[in-house]
């Protein structure tokens, strides 16, 4: 009942923010690249990092990867 209501929200919070920080992300294309690849060597670290424990430990796929996924999202 509430998830149209929070996807417009955030929608509406994502544009606001994007919206009022536009000339600062137009004049510093190479930082906000340099920011993207940082966090995406990240991600990518932590889940093969997560998926290699987890196969460790013997889990099967169907464990391991979602597993891993998981230890590479924002919600520890």
């Amino acid at each position: 009942m509430l998830i149209p209501v929070t996807i417009t929200v955030l929608l509406i919070t994502l544009i606001l923010l994007f919206s009022s920080r536009g000339d600062t992300i137009l004049a510093q294309p190479l930082t906000i690249l340099w920011i993207a690849v940082s966090l995406f060597i990240q991600k990518v670290f932590i889940f093969l990092l997560g998926y290699a424990l987890a196969k460790f430990l013997k889990l099967s796929y169907e464990d391991a990867a979602p597993s891993a996924m998981i230890d590479a999202s924002n919600h520890f």
